[in-house]
């Protein structure tokens, strides 16, 4: 193949996932709405695209393939073929198998992936499914056939895409941070400047800065539809499969989030919307039983919160039982018999690794391994995951990310005259200005400070990082109060210098692999300082 085909081939594979990723929705909607007419000619021109394209490019295997599907969806637009739960998960079926065959095509121009037994499948769904009456003739109006002829040329729209390589917009975002960091040193130089005509250009210079990285920004900024739209999928397969009658409700799915950020939430909200199905709702007995509908909900929403992104997913099921869980901990000997907890703390052990209530192993659950990676994968993204439970009324497991993993907002903190840190504001839940007076020691090796009758660990950084401490004893210093897992720590500092935001830079080889450190940045003078991850911290001294 030479280069222009290659080119032509990728941007045919690139549209088609596009549009498959896209028809997903339109066939999950066939369930609830099978005579919406828009619908199943979004779904029958989606088909037609790519098998002329598949046929174009040489893909006549993928493009015959298509075409079976394409007889079918025309027969379910005639009225020919019911449409039911049946001819839904055959639909469904070819368009996983067409995202594999595609996937594996990426990868490789000559792979192809065993399809002739769910051709069959799709062959002999036609020859035996029921004739069902056709549809009333007002509704049948939108019906027409599709040729290869090209279509009309559609209305102008008012926002044009342009598809641009990601490298080549990193390398952008890369630039603009640069930038960021220059021109944060001139502003804090700038007074050395006598001339204020150039003070008063360095702050221009600075809103015109801000506002090319804020566009640079978007650029990497993608919507959360997809995301929201496979998992109306993964719900409808786990209900279907535990024969459990449930709705999703979705909101926020228009806002939009890094790249990065949004390709790494996939796995996450798979376990949580499982675990909600699985764990959470009770079968139509039980909630019949409680005196629920049987038809159960699950609700999964995103919206913006103090600079950071806040994912919902909620249940109204049987809620956490803490009594359950405690048993299953105490077996596996991650609490002792005689240990003392609140129900938020055992609330939170289903954490825990290779943790499950479930007795038996099944294709759903039972392994341990899903609320592990949960938790894995949102520390990952430098996020917070929390969560809430009521016995016989539902769970709540919040999700709470920065929108970016390029920028953040930084607070600068001094441990010693001449060292600084930077703390992600993220992780600040207050602070506050303490004499050594107010701390005292419980045990050989561990500080608390008292506020509003709680008892909160207090860690000195300079101790932690190894660093020679300046505060002079009994002098003041000020303690960084975060909040994780619904458990407050204390983070004790020499000062506060200043808050600003800092462009993340990767670590080397061999910082990577201390933990309580997640990045570093540029300061205003140009000096490099470390970003300290709390919470790895707090993690790392309570264990």
């Amino acid at each position: 193949m030479d280069d222009m085909e290659s080119v032509i081939r990728k941007t045919f594979l690139d549209e088609a996932t596009q549009l498959l990723q896209e028809a997903e929705q339109s066939f999950l909607l066939l369930e609830t709405a099978p005579h919406d007419i828009q619908n199943l000619d979004r779904i029958f021109r989606i088909a037609h695209n790519i098998k002329g394209s598949a046929k174009a490019v040489q893909l006549d295997e993928l493009g015959a393939f298509v075409h079976e599907l394409e007889s079918i969806l025309l027969k379910l637009k005639k009225g020919e073929l019911a449409i039911d739960t049946r001819a839904v998960n055959l639909l469904l079926q070819c368009h996983d198998l067409l995202l594999a065959w595609i996937g594996a095509l990426h990868k490789d121009d000559r792979s192809t992936v065993e399809f002739r037994p769910l051709l069959l499948e799709m062959q002999n769904f036609q020859s035996a499914a029921p004739t069902v009456p056709s549809l009333p003739p007002a509704a049948s109006n939108g019906f027409h056939e599709f040729t290869d002829t090209p279509a009309a040329a559609a209305p102008a729209h008012k926002d044009v895409s342009l598809r641009v390589s990601l490298n080549r917009v990193d390398t952008l975002v890369n630039d603009v941070g640069e930038l960021v960091i220059l021109q944060t040193v001139l502003k804090q130089n700038k007074h050395q400047i006598p001339s204020v005509l150039l003070q008063k250009t360095i702050d221009q210079l600075a809103k015109i800065t801000r506002g090319i990285q804020e566009s640079s920004m978007s650029l990497r900024m993608v919507p959360l539809q997809p995301v929201f739209q496979k998992m109306q999928r993964v719900l409808r397969d786990t209900s279907k499969s535990l024969h459990k009658d449930v709705v999703l409700h979705t909101a926020g799915e228009d806002i939009e989030m890094d790249k990065t950020v949004v390709d790494n939430l996939g796995d996450p909200l798979v376990h949580l919307i499982r675990n909600a199905v699985d764990h959470g709702i009770e079968s139509t007995e039980g909630r019949r039983q409680a005196g629920k509908p049987e038809r159960s909900n699950v609700w999964l929403t995103a919206q913006h919160q103090g600079g950071r992104l806040v994912l919902e997913v909620r249940d109204d099921g049987d809620g956490l039982r803490a009594a359950n869980i405690r048993k299953k901990a105490v077996e596996r000997g991650l609490i002792a018999p005689d240990a003392v907890l609140p129900d938020a703390e055992i609330h939170h052990l289903i954490f825990a690794p290779g943790f499950s209530t479930k007795n038996q192993v099944t294709d759903v659950s039972g392994r341990g391994v899903g609320l592990d990676v949960v938790k894995t994968n949102i520390n990952q993204l430098k996020g917070e995951l929390q969560l809430e439970s009521i016995e016989g009324q539902g769970t709540c497991f919040r999700i709470i990310l920065p929108l970016s993993l390029a920028i953040i907002d930084g607070m600068i903190v001094r441990l010693n005259d001449s060292e600084r840190y930077i703390v992600p504001t993220s992780q600040v839940h207050e602070i506050i200005e303490l004499s050594a007076s107010e701390f005292c020691a419980m045990g050989r090796n561990q500080e608390v400070i008292s506020r509003r009758g709680e008892t909160i660990p207090l860690f000195h950084l300079d101790k932690i990082l190894g660093r020679t401490a300046s505060r002079k004893k009994g002098s003041r210093g000020v303690a960084i109060i975060s909040r994780f897992n619904q458990k407050e720590y204390g983070f004790l500092a020499e000062s506060i210098v200043s808050q600003q935001q800092v462009v993340i830079k990767q670590l080397g080889r061999d910082l990577k692999k201390i933990s309580s450190v997640s990045g570093s940045a540029i300061l205003g003078d140009g000096k490099a300082a470390l970003i300290l991850d709390l919470e790895e911290i707090a993690k790392g001294r309570s264990a």
